[in-house]
C-alpha cells in the first residue's frame, strides 16, 4: 500500500535521516501530499472495511490535524448505516491486533 512507504519515507524526512531515503525529499513531500488528497476523497464505503483503515486514520491525522480527521469522521457516523459500516472492521481481531501493535 502507497501509503505506508510514504509514510515511511515521510518519517525518514522528520528525522533528518536523509541519505537514508529512497527518493530526493521535495518528491517524498510530493508524493505525501498525493496521498493526504485522495484520503481527504476517500468514500467510507470503500475504505472502512479495508484491513488498512486505521492506519490511512493515523497517517491522515499525522500529516494533517486531528481535527480535520474527526470532522470527516463525524459526517460519516451521522447516518447510523454508515457508523455501522465504520466501526465493523473494529470487531475484527486483526484490526485491534493492528491497532495494539501501531499506538500499543
Amino acid at each position: 500500500m502507497p501509503i505506508i512507504a510514504v509514510g515511511r519515507q515521510d518519517k525518514l524526512v522528520k528525522e533528518q535521516k536523509l541519505d537514508q531515503l529512497l527518493f530526493e525529499e521535495a518528491s517524498v513531500l510530493r508524493l505525501r501530499d498525493q496521498c493526504i488528497a485522495k484520503i481527504r476523497n476517500m468514500r467510507p464505503r470503500n475504505t472502512s472495511c479495508q484491513r488498512e483503515f486505521p492506519h490511512i486514520l493515523y497517517r491522515w491525522a499525522e500529516w494533517t490535524t486531528d481535527e480535520e480527521v474527526r470532522a470527516w469522521t463525524a459526517t460519516v457516523i451521522a447516518n447510523p448505516d454508515r457508523a455501522l459500516e465504520f466501526l465493523r472492521p473494529s470487531f475484527n481481531p486483526l484490526f485491534r491486533q493492528q491497532v495494539m501493535v501501531q499506538h500499543g
